[in-house]
């Protein structure tokens, strides 16, 4: 993206790809993200759970200051290797307009790889 900031992060668990990837589904991160306020899959895109379009709402960490919601395209792709390849960006889906208190953000691109 010319003129946007990128930023790369690595961290090492000692869990597989499988069970890192549990975690940060829709379903459980409120367990260990506290700023996530709600999200859940709007539609399944090419028939497949491997591709989602996903809604996402944060709260803000600073008073004052709106918290955010997404609306990503996520694809979910496994190598043979059992490295777990995830990436996103917003996406455009005029039957999910932005929530009233929170700001329509924009990803880009984003990722994971996690091996």
């Amino acid at each position: 993206v010319t003129g946007g900031n990128m930023v790369k992060g690595r961290a090492v668990v000692a869990v597989s790809p499988a069970e890192l990837a549990c975690c940060i589904n829709l379903q459980d991160r409120y367990q260990w993200d506290e700023l996530y306020l709600k999200g859940h899959d709007i539609e399944h895109v090419e028939n497949s759970n491997a591709h989602t379009i996903s809604y996402l709402a944060y709260r803000s960490p600073i008073k004052f200051v709106n918290g955010r919601d997404f609306v990503l395209r996520v694809a979910r792709h496994e190598l043979d290797d059992g490295t777990l390849l995830i990436k996103s960006q917003s996406v455009d889906r005029p039957a999910v307009p932005p929530q009233e208190g929170l700001v329509r953000a924009v990803i880009h691109r984003a990722g994971f790889v996690i091996q």
